[in-house]
């Protein structure tokens, strides 16, 4: 049958194979507008810590952070903190030696704020060693905020565990 009437054939094909410009318009927008959706929603699958949940009080301290660490700098060396194994090795200055001081440690993980860790440290000796456990791994700003004898010291270093 389809042989007795070959121009049937060819017109069905035209029908079927019309593509204009409003056709071609609505494909890209349908596309565009799903990439639009699928971008969106992943964006949102990602989690984003903030640096502190008190942002602005923070903030206000920064004025304090740096006349800290001004101190720092003038004492007859400067505060050292270096991973030795499974441990973090705290050098202080001399000035530090047989007096006591008190100190808070600061690990801040900008990746997993549920991995940031505040410690609070004393001793009488320049030199203080930290027992790392294994949940320690990743990229890490280590804040360390020294007092002795009324004085104020502050340093941050960036270490890799």
């Amino acid at each position: 049958m389809l042989l007795k009437k070959p121009h049937l054939l060819v017109h069905i094909q035209d029908k079927i194979m019309k593509f204009n410009w409003g056709t071609g318009i609505a494909i890209f927008y349908s596309i565009f507008a799903i990439m639009i959706v699928f971008m969106v929603v992943k964006a949102n699958q990602n989690k984003m810590d903030l640096v502190t949940e008190h942002y602005y009080e923070k903030e206000l301290d920064f004025e304090k952070k740096q006349m800290k660490t001004i101190n720092a700098s003038k004492l007859s060396s400067g505060i050292k903190m270096q991973r030795i194994n499974d441990e973090l090795r705290i050098a202080l200055p001399s000035e530090f030696e047989g007096n006591a001081w008190e100190a808070e440690l600061f690990f801040y993980c900008p990746s997993d704020a549920k991995k940031d860790r505040k410690i609070v440290i004393k001793g009488d000796k320049s030199v203080y060693n930290y027992k790392l456990d294994n949940s320690f791994k990743g990229y890490y700003q280590i804040e360390l905020d020294v007092r002795l004898n009324k004085e104020s010291y502050f340093t941050s270093q960036v270490i890799t565990f």
